[in-house]
């Protein structure tokens, strides 16, 4: 899309947005409210667009799917917020945030903080060529992806395993099949 396009495409989905939580909501807010509000979008969704254009190609082969499987007689169900599949192999995780803290170094720890990505890629996407797994976290004060992969430019300012494991607690993986095993545990 040229940046008009884009523009055209962000003020539509906003427009569509809108227009869908009047009608949920029984609060009416103010048209200024509301125009601060577009305004913000415009702003955040612009940006992070911005940023998807880093990445390297891909398609997007899932939004929000779920998946539902069974461990240990318990019954799982769950969502993946995105799944994009790169053109030249290999499928990158997303999973949206919007808080001020995100953060995946937990994910090297024996108890795991926030567990679902590492559960949906060692459960749901097992047999699956997962190349990156990451945070997407979206605000207007820092709009970033936090993550790991398995190669240097998968994704905008996520490294390699290779290039943090040897000065961090990612030391214990040797390779990126183990990290992605850690759900598994």
């Amino acid at each position: 899309m040229s940046d008009e396009q884009r523009a055209v495409a962000i003020d539509s989905a906003i427009e569509q947005s809108v227009h869908a939580l009047r009608h949920e909501i029984s609060v009416h807010l103010p048209p200024q409210v509301m125009q601060i509000e577009q305004y913000r979008l415009q702003q955040l969704l612009q940006f992070w667009l911005d940023l998807e254009l880093e990445r390297a190609d891909f398609k997007i082969q899932a939004c929000e799917e779920k998946y539902s499987i069974e461990v240990e007689g318990l019954p799982l169900t769950f969502t993946i917020d995105r799944i994009d599949a790169l053109t030249d192999g290999g499928l990158v995780v997303i999973d949206y945030k919007t808080s001020m803290v995100v953060a995946n170094k937990s994910w090297a720890d024996d108890r795991i903080a926030e567990p679902q990505l590492p559960i949906y890629v060692s459960l749901a996407l097992k047999d699956e060529q997962v190349v990156a797994v990451c945070f997407a976290k979206i605000r207007t004060d820092e709009s970033k992806f936090i993550g790991l992969s398995v190669d240097e430019g998968v994704l905008p300012d996520v490294t390699a395993l290779d290039k943090v494991k040897n000065n961090s607690a990612f030391i214990r993986f040797e390779h990126w099949d183990a990290l992605l095993q850690i759900g598994r545990a």
